[in-house]
């Protein structure tokens, strides 16, 4: 990933979503969950 990749992700992340920790049930660890809103594919490609 290219520095500016991650400077303008680390942007969608903070302006339209959230990095939270979540756990689907009791006896689970809990995990990262990064969320962020955008419509276009390449800027999600990069997260995957």
């Amino acid at each position: 990933m290219k520095e500016w990749e991650a400077a303008y992700l680390a942007g969608i992340i903070d302006g339209e979503g959230s990095i939270t920790l979540t756990k689907n049930h009791k006896n689970e660890f809990r995990r990262p969950c990064i969320s962020g809103l955008t419509p276009e594919f390449w800027t999600i490609s990069l997260l995957i």
